[in-house]
């Protein structure tokens, strides 16, 4: 009767254990790791033929299908699940799944030359080292456009892509233009001579925090993006 007793006992043990290590098991494998929505970074540097563009931004929400004009944060979204099954992904399946849908991708990117449309050629993806599933993990679509640099020309990406800070680095005529979730940019040139100085610092000044606090400093955007204009 004893040892009958004892089984039963080392029986429920047992099977309490086990159950406990399910739920723990379940309750971490469906935690969701919402992460702060925020301008993507376009980075436009000079070519010879051309421009190269990188791209910074949060390569899981686009591949997961969110629309980032909708949400502030992307435990918001429907998607939420398929965001963080990419999130968990290393970094070469991340970029090897972005490569095979770049086809898709890019026809959601407008880069014109009057009304002539330029083709944009994939170059690298660099994934950042983001082991903390607490925070974004941020990457840089590294593109090549061959276009006319003595023509201006403007950009344009989908309106779920979300907001974007344009930014030209390393050229004569720097500038910085923050754009609305599918807005249109500015005509965009390259082989211009400097813009005063007022200009460039203002405007970067203006656009760096819109990039890092869109929501706060949204109603600043008119004001700054007229500063880069001014001839």
């Amino acid at each position: 009767m004893i040892f009958k007793n004892n089984c039963r006992y080392i029986f429920n043990f047992i099977f309490n254990v086990v159950l406990l290590i399910k739920i723990l098991f379940l309750s971490l494998a469906t935690t969701v790791h919402s992460h702060e929505v925020t301008p993507a970074i376009g980075d436009i540097f000079q070519k010879q033929d051309g421009i190269q563009l990188e791209i910074r931004l949060n390569l899981e929400a686009l591949l997961s299908g969110i629309d980032l004009s909708d949400i502030s944060n992307t435990d918001e979204a429907t998607q939420s699940a398929e965001y963080d099954f990419y999130r968990g992904m290393s970094a070469v399946d991340l970029k090897s799944n972005f490569s095979e849908l770049w086809p898709n991708f890019k026809n959601e990117i407008q880069i014109k030359q009057d009304t002539e449309l330029v083709d944009l050629k994939l170059q690298n993806i660099l994934v950042e080292d983001q082991k903390n599933f607490e925070y974004p993990r941020f990457t840089t679509v590294i593109c090549s456009v061959k276009l006319d640099p003595r023509r201006s020309f403007s950009f344009q990406w989908a309106k779920s892509f979300g907001e974007i800070v344009l930014r030209e680095q390393g050229g004569d005529n720097s500038f910085t233009q923050y754009l609305q979730p599918g807005e249109k940019s500015a005509e965009i040139s390259i082989s211009e001579k400097n813009p005063p100085i007022f200009q460039k610092y203002f405007s970067n000044i203006f656009l760096w925090d819109c990039a890092h606090n869109s929501k706060r400093l949204r109603p600043y955007t008119f004001y700054s993006r007229h500063i880069f204009l001014i001839d």
